[in-house]
């Protein structure tokens, strides 16, 4: 038997593994949703050359990247990061009309550019990379992930440095972002962020009160209870600091 029947036997998906990986992660808590991305890698990785898998492989490692806050621990990011991007590129070659390799891949190449550092990741083209893979799952289904390709627009838009920097289509996506999914505290915080780097301080306030007041989804963002916690920063801050300067 050659290598390629073999290696298309081994990477054969047992029956019911999606479904069982699909309830593990929609039953994810703020107490367990990492060792549930852990669990995840786990049982799918010796699968990870079917689209099914792949996909949710690089949706695994961008939570697992996730473990510190946005402005730390690099070269985990780095790593976990290049892992993301790994899938989420085999997600794209098997299945390219489908969005959710093109979301991880973009979601994957931020995490690795905040790991090197937005300067050298833009030299080295992540930028690119980025807006070709956020285009692609907006035209594909901007609603995927609770419309966060919304806030990943507006994360980039925030997050470049000038004279790439465009608050006004940062705050643009972001509030929209928070208008079309009140119940998301990351859409919140990222607002906020904006609102702040805009010298917008007292709405970055007002911002930061309605994601406290909001209530969030478990199901949809098991890690709420981080944001609202960098929300309360924030707002402790006067709304004057973003959180890496608090």
């Amino acid at each position: 038997m050659n290598a390629l029947v073999m290696s298309f036997i081994f990477a054969a998906l047992p029956d019911g593994l999606i479904a069982e990986m699909d309830s593990a992660w929609l039953a994810r808590t703020p107490g367990n949703h990492a060792a549930t991305a852990q669990k995840v890698v786990a049982k799918l990785k010796p699968h990870a050359g079917e689209f099914d898998a792949a996909w949710r492989l690089a949706r695994a490692y961008c939570w697992i990247s996730e473990r510190q806050p946005y402005f730390k621990d690099g070269a985990y990011k780095v790593r976990i990061g290049k892992l993301a991007i790994k899938h989420a590129n085999k997600a794209i070659a098997l299945q390219p009309k489908r969005v959710e390799g093109h979301y991880y891949h973009a979601w994957a190449v931020g995490q690795w550019s905040l790991g090197v550092s937005i300067p050298t990741a833009l030299w080295q083209g992540a930028e690119g990379k980025l807006r070709k893979s956020m285009a692609a799952a907006e035209r594909i289904d901007r609603r995927f992930d609770n419309f966060g390709v919304l806030r990943m627009w507006g994360r980039l838009f925030h997050g470049l440095p000038w004279p790439k920097h465009d608050g006004a289509k940062a705050l643009k996506n972001l509030s929209e972002g928070v208008k079309r999914t009140p119940h998301n505290i990351r859409g919140y915080f990222y607002l906020v962020e904006s609102q702040i780097e805009e010298d917008q301080n007292a709405q970055a306030c007002k911002t930061a009160s309605a994601g406290l007041a909001a209530k969030a989804s478990t199901s949809a963002e098991p890690d709420w209870k981080v944001w609202k916690r960098d929300l309360r920063k924030l707002k402790a801050g006067g709304c004057k600091k973003l959180l890496e300067d608090l």
